[in-house]
């Protein structure tokens, strides 16, 4: 399980996925839709943070079961 946080202003986001590909696809299409929905402070700028982080979660994920030989 992951776990991403986004803090606006007061608000703050918690994003929940594993590493399936059906978990990977809702996260996009969860960040789209609060992107498009113009009650939420949560953008485009912000969807995008969230998948650069999702990208960098990843990656660190990936390197600690190199390292730990868990692959």
């Amino acid at each position: 399980m992951n776990l991403i946080l986004v803090g606006k202003g007061d608000e703050l986001y918690a994003f929940y996925y594993d590493d399936e590909p059906d978990s990977a696809a809702a996260l996009l299409e969860t960040a789209g839709r609060f992107a498009r929905d113009p009650q939420l402070s949560f953008g485009w700028d912000d969807a995008v943070g969230l998948l650069d982080a999702k990208q960098r979660l990843q990656a660190v994920n990936q390197a600690l079961r190199n390292v730990l030989g868990t692959e």
